[in-house]
């Protein structure tokens, strides 16, 4: 079986996470939704501002049966490559598991775990992504596949999500573009000089001829 990483497994590290928990993510005009301890924005000190900038709400959906969700609270994890949910709240949702693959712990130890899909919604960003069910003691994660589907990513230094630049395609060479617009065939062997007319003006003539012989 494939191996991936799951990231983060095991009961909460510090009595203070469960407090950190009410964290929540508030969109912005630049795209930005920091991960803060409430709404209040007070003052945090160094080791306040490491747990409460970790967790952030979001909302899970059954794809077939819209009409079942559920709110968490995820452990935004860029070092996991997919998200964790309990199996309990998979069960209640109806989302049913599809497969299983073999992951990676951060000791280097393996564990299989079962995956189904779920909607994903975060401050009016929604995306379907494979999860794990997670098992008892697993944490519940939010995974960089997730968050692409999201159309967001993490900024490990500021940790705050933004808006994923999205790009639908590479933009054809404007050489290139050029010589398909006037209708010349361009054979993907034709030398870069060629197409940047950086040799002799005859050269792109023989393109021209090459494609006339066609």
């Amino acid at each position: 079986m494939a191996e991936s990483r799951l990231g983060v497994l095991g009961p909460d590290r510090h009595p203070q996470d469960r407090e950190a928990r009410s964290g929540s993510a508030v969109g912005d005009a630049e795209g930005i939704w920091p991960l803060t301890a409430s709404g209040r924005n007070p003052r945090l000190t160094a080791r306040d501002l490491c747990m409460s900038l970790t967790y952030i709400k979001a909302r899970i959906t059954n794809p077939a049966n819209p009409r079942k969700s559920a709110d968490l609270e995820f452990l935004v994890d860029s070092g996991a490559e997919y998200s964790v949910v309990p199996t309990g709240v998979l069960k209640r949702l109806g989302i049913k598991p599809r497969t299983k693959r073999t992951f990676i712990l951060a000791d280097g130890s393996t564990v299989e775990r079962k995956m189904g899909h779920a909607l994903f919604r975060l401050n009016g960003n929604e995306g379907a992504s494979p999860l794990i069910l997670g098992q008892k003691d697993d944490s519940t994660l939010l995974g960089v596949v997730s968050l692409e589907a999201l159309g967001l990513i993490l900024d490990p230094l500021k940790r705050e999500l933004r808006s994923l630049p999205m790009v639908l395609g590479a933009s054809p060479r404007p050489d290139v573009q050029h010589a398909k617009n006037q209708n010349v065939f361009v054979p993907n062997t034709v030398d870069d000089d060629v197409l940047t007319h950086r040799k002799a003006p005859q050269a792109m003539a023989e393109v021209v001829a090459a494609t006339t012989e066609c």
